[in-house]
């Protein structure tokens, strides 16, 4: 079914594809694909992997060309080749990678744009710094003009490219992969920026992988298999569950996600992991107190991206702390000094860190090998390959794989499988705490599944699992409960219940943000 915003008919259409064809490179084709785009409209893009999405993005970027179909943009029409030259700098591109300098400033970043720049009318240092800052100060960006870019996250690096493309005069900004990667404050800010940029007649494609990002921030939403345009939903028709059932082909664990998981009830008062009085050496973390359980899927949700790495990196032994103490199962462990010892109790997955953790050039019985705790080890040091790849036949199915793959180099293998093939190691060596941080940011809704039964497969063996995330959506609908991370220091503390009859706006309000 295919339905637009009553909204949008009453403004200009400025891009429409009809029947479009682009062969991707290295991407899937887009098969007589068609959609189109009104002025000041906010037009979300989700698909699986491979979807055709990609080659979507590419071709309006100008990098593929078009092979068939009707394109029209802002009036003007082409039916094969690449887009017009002259269309490229409406048409401003924000990706994961930043398109901008890392070693000039705020306001020399500025200067470098193309086609109007409204700040060649300055001559002097000065007055360029005196007008980006005021730019900066009508978004509200805690940020300085002469700041390197370099020294600025990821959200603010993509809020500049958002002015640039403003001060571009851009007709349509795509945004592709990013959102995501933000914590609920950034995305707030941005989701500000954006419905700003919307006000002045700019145009948006985001392109995202998690559905509740994308319903919050887009007029209509557009869902794509296959190469084909399966259905483009108004606001007011957004369905996650349907929507994954279309892109999927049958009813996935992804329901179960909306739904969360059965709440546990612990029965032992007496907490597996206690942190206590935790203060980190850099003093990102300060003070920490929380705990967790096995059998329980402890949240910890930190509200503006408070050093969610660092937090991790101290309870797998990668950082110290100056002050305070982890205690596994009542016995205090200092990390660095214990490494082996924590790591061997720690079973961890990291989105992010996925490529760190898998060494993609071994083969994947030597990197299920690493990492178990010794499991496959014999006296002296001598690898009992026969053990291994029994053990490997025993999970290969849970991997995806099967017993030929044990010696194929695991960059070879599939996303997927070299995802169950990370938490299966963990599985294997018998650890007794499983830490889970931003596991679904950049993941398709397959991955997301794969991840998800994972986590649920960690609590169903008695693991205690901490998830630390900054999606609040993911805490709510995961953990049976969850503390608060603000400003590197516990803020608060909610449990299943209390999670569920809440809402990001309440939280802001709740803790002044």
């Amino acid at each position: 079914m295919k339905t637009m915003d009553h909204s949008s008919l009453v403004k200009r259409e400025i891009l429409h594809a009809d029947k479009i064809t682009v062969f991707g490179d290295r991407q899937a084709d887009l098969i007589n694909f068609s959609f189109h785009l009104v002025e000041g409209e906010a037009l979300g893009i989700v698909g699986l992997r491979d979807s055709g999405i990609q080659t979507l993005v590419n071709f309006l970027v100008g990098k593929q060309r078009l092979d068939s179909g009707d394109f029209h943009f802002n009036d003007q029409r082409i039916q094969s080749g690449w887009i017009k030259p002259s269309w490229r700098p409406s048409i401003y591109f924000i990706g994961n990678v930043p398109q901008i300098f890392p070693a000039l400033t705020v306001a020399e970043n500025l200067c470098v744009i193309r086609n109007g720049a409204k700040l060649r009318k300055f001559v002097r240092l000065d007055q360029i710094n005196a007008h980006v800052q005021e730019i900066l100060d009508e978004y509200d960006l805690p940020i300085s003009p002469l700041m390197q870019a370099s020294r600025l996250t990821k959200s603010q690096q993509h809020v500049l490219e958002l002015i640039k493309a403003k001060m571009m005069d851009a007709k349509v900004v795509v945004f592709s992969n990013s959102l995501s990667e933000y914590s609920e404050i950034e995305f707030f800010h941005l989701h500000t920026i954006i419905r700003s940029m919307q006000n002045s007649g700019t145009s948006f494609i985001i392109t995202e992988s998690q559905f509740d990002r994308a319903f919050s921030i887009v007029d209509r939403l557009m869902l794509v298999r296959n190469g084909r345009n399966s259905g483009t939903y108004a606001k007011g028709e957004f369905d996650k569950n349907l929507m994954q059932q279309i892109l999927m082909g049958k009813q996935l664990a992804g329901e179960t996600i909306k739904n969360g998981p059965v709440h546990t009830e612990i029965t032992d008062s007496v907490p597996f992991l206690e942190i206590k009085n935790l203060t980190t050496s850099s003093n990102h973390l300060h003070h920490l107190d929380f705990d967790a359980h096995r059998g329980e899927i402890t949240g910890v949700f930190a509200i503006d991206d408070s050093c969610v790495s660092e937090l991790a990196d101290v309870l797998l032994g990668f950082a110290d702390f100056k002050s305070g103490a982890i205690l596994v199962d009542g016995v205090e462990i200092r990390p660095v000094k214990e490494t082996r010892r924590l790591t061997n109790l720690m079973g961890y997955f990291g989105k992010q860190n996925l490529f760190k953790l898998i060494f993609e050039m071994m083969s994947v019985k030597d990197n299920l090998v690493l990492g178990t705790r010794g499991k496959f080890t014999a006296p002296f040091g001598y690898i009992k390959d026969h053990v291994v790849l029994y053990a490997f036949k025993q999970i290969s199915d849970r991997i995806g794989l099967n017993i030929h793959d044990a010696y194929t180099i695991t960059k070879n293998i599939s996303t997927d499988a070299q995802i169950r093939l990370l938490f299966q190691k963990s599985f294997i060596k018998g650890a007794a705490i499983l830490i889970v941080e931003n596991p679904f940011s950049g993941s398709d809704l397959i991955s997301q599944r794969i991840i998800f039964e994972h986590i649920m497969e960690a609590k169903s063996r008695n693991l205690a699992v901490l998830f630390i995330s900054n999606n609040f959506s993911e805490i709510q609908t995961l953990c049976d409960r969850a503390y608060i991370l603000r400003e590197g220091k516990i803020a608060g503390e909610m449990n299943h219940v209390e999670m569920s009859q809440i809402n990001m706006s309440q939280i802001f309000r709740i803790y002044e943000l």
